[in-house]
């Protein structure tokens, strides 16, 4: 947890300054209404990329009073496009899963796909599994009226679930419907453990033994990506299809850790990456990424790296992209990625129940070349959810992306 009170003290002084002009000290009565705008402010004055080019705190008088995004747009650099404030969602309760609303016919009935599952979740508890439907919701149909709201409330409910059909009749024609299978006791929204790598496992196509891995955020605290790393070694994989789709939060430190496992071991000892912060950056702030054995976790020597991607796949999963070309050939299948070119680093207070996305550095390649990019276009174009038959669970062969990416092993 980010704490607020080192941050604010030069805001503190400004609004001390200002509010005390008339021989009175009454910035203890504005602080409700500023201490968050204040605790951005004060990290951006120490950690931000362009934090020379602030407006002077004095010039801020009523935008600390403000809303945070307001606030931003008055403190921002104008070539930045990246900083971003939203709310701390380890705090928000939810069910723990994403799904698209999708109208089925003309008579107004419409069914939810679903599209992500977090273990540990109230849908996890439930069992529910990417790709089934939700097609009722205690025992009412979904349509145009109740589609925007339903499962909303947080409340507990009972699903009625179902799966994509595909029927051949004897002439040759397909019909497809949903299909009930299933009730699913769905437990009320609640705040859970994110997972950082959720789903893995070890699949063989041909002569090869694959590794898959869906990792939302990498950290250089992660045993999970250690342990994989021995798993995948122990069995002797040969080729890894890394899932980035959802990964739009890590740190430099386990962009460092994740490269390190999958670059050949003759990249060992040399630079991942570079980074360029401002003149007050934290000297425990990593400048240089060194690839090297992981401690405690294996190296699986890679020639060739398959990533799976999305609009959803961002930073620092990006320059892991760009990086790793430098060593390896790097496969990318799935849609373009976000365009987030500059190193940012995410600072949480849960005090306020905010999260700072915020721009840090310039990141270089192994070859000292700043990273320029609007988004990775893929080498195989494919969209995860276009065809409702591959919507399946992580993991599975047939899955579109994973399905896309082992066909191009293959050829």
């Amino acid at each position: 947890m980010m704490k607020k009170t080192p941050y604010i003290i030069v805001c503190l002084t400004a609004l001390l300054l200002l509010f005390g002009a008339c021989g009175e000290d009454r910035w203890e009565a504005y602080y409700d209404y500023t201490a968050d705008n204040l605790w951005i402010d004060g990290l951006m004055r120490e950690h931000y990329l362009w934090e020379e080019d602030m407006p002077d705190a004095k010039e801020l008088t009523s935008d600390y009073f403000g809303t945070n995004s307001a606030f931003l747009s008055a403190v921002m650099h104008e070539e930045d496009a990246f900083t971003k404030i939203d709310s701390l969602t380890t705090l928000k309760a939810d069910y723990g899963m994403t799904y698209n609303m999708q109208k089925l016919s003309d008579e107004d009935v419409y069914a939810a796909m679903v599209t992500y599952v977090e273990p540990g979740s109230p849908a996890g508890i439930a069992g529910i599994e990417r790709g089934t439907w939700i097609m009722e919701v205690d025992g009412v149909g979904i349509t145009s009226a109740n589609s925007s709201t339903v499962l909303s409330d947080g409340a507990d409910h009972l699903l009625t679930m179902g799966r994509y059909v595909v029927v051949t009749d004897e002439t040759g024609e397909e019909t497809s419907y949903i299909s009930a299978y299933a009730y699913a006791p769905l437990g009320e929204a609640a705040v859970y453990e994110r997972s950082d790598v959720p789903y893995h496992t070890i699949l063989t196509a041909d002569s090869h033994t694959v590794g898959y891995l869906l990792c939302n955020r990498f950290a250089a605290e992660s045993t999970a990506l250690l342990d994989i790393s021995n798993e995948f070694a122990s069995a002797g994989v040969t080729d890894v299809v890394l899932d980035l789709r959802y990964n739009s939060s890590s740190t430099l430190e386990g962009m460092q850790l994740l490269g390190s496992i999958l670059a050949p071991a003759s990249a060992l000892g040399q630079t991942l990456a570079s980074v360029k912060y401002n003149s007050k950056a934290k000297p425990e702030w990593p400048s240089t990424l060194t690839l090297s054995t992981p401690q405690g976790g294996a190296n699986l020597n890679l020639s060739t790296l398959y990533v799976l991607t999305s609009f959803s796949t961002k930073g620092l999963s990006e320059h892991l992209i760009n990086c790793l070309k430098a060593y390896m050939n790097v496969v990318v299948v799935g849609n373009t990625t976000s365009g987030e070119y500059y190193a940012t680093k995410v600072f949480d207070n849960t005090d306020f129940g905010l999260q700072l996305r915020l721009v840090t550095g310039v990141m270089f390649d192994a070859t000292g070349t700043e990273a320029d990019f609007s988004g990775f276009t893929p080498d195989v174009r494919v969209s995860d959810t276009s065809n409702p038959t591959t919507v399946l669970p992580f993991g599975n062969a047939g899955e579109t992306l994973l399905a896309a990416a082992l066909q191009q092993m293959q050829s």
